[in-house]
């Protein structure tokens, strides 16, 4: 990870990307849970059957799911920035504001109609004057 931190106008500016990285987390988390429910519910009986075939390819797009998770991971990570959770996709985003270091968590959840999808929590971690 790199030592990057943001001010409140970088922050600002870093949203309109972290709600398209979110976006794509959440999305591809979605249908990586549908997939291990579904390769879960297959009968491991059935080796020479249909089912055989239905499990490699879910096995398949499943690898291809948490192929791309990692990758924007790894963006994030390009950024400054890490994941703290999947669901609700939370951010971790180091900032400073008047000298000292502050931590912005950056949550994409469910909106209900005409609200806002993202919530912004600033903490003010300790003091960078004097190091």
């Amino acid at each position: 990870m790199s030592n990057v931190t943001y001010d409140r106008e970088q922050t600002r500016r870093l949203q309109p990307l972290l709600l398209s990285i979110g976006k794509e987390i959440r999305e591809r988390s979605a249908v990586l849970s549908f997939l291990v429910g579904a390769l879960d519910e297959l009968d491991d009986s059935e080796a020479e059957s249909p089912a055989r075939e239905v499990r490699q390819m879910l096995t398949s797009e499943a690898s291809i799911q948490r192929r791309e998770l990692l990758k924007t991971k790894r963006e994030l990570e390009e950024l400054g920035c890490s994941l703290l959770r999947r669901s609700p996709v939370t951010i971790h985003i180091p900032g400073t504001e008047d000298g000292e270091d502050r931590t912005v968590i950056w949550r994409l959840r469910e909106a209900e109609k005409g609200e806002n999808e993202v919530e912004e929590i600033h903490i003010a971690t300790q003091t960078a004057r004097g190091r």
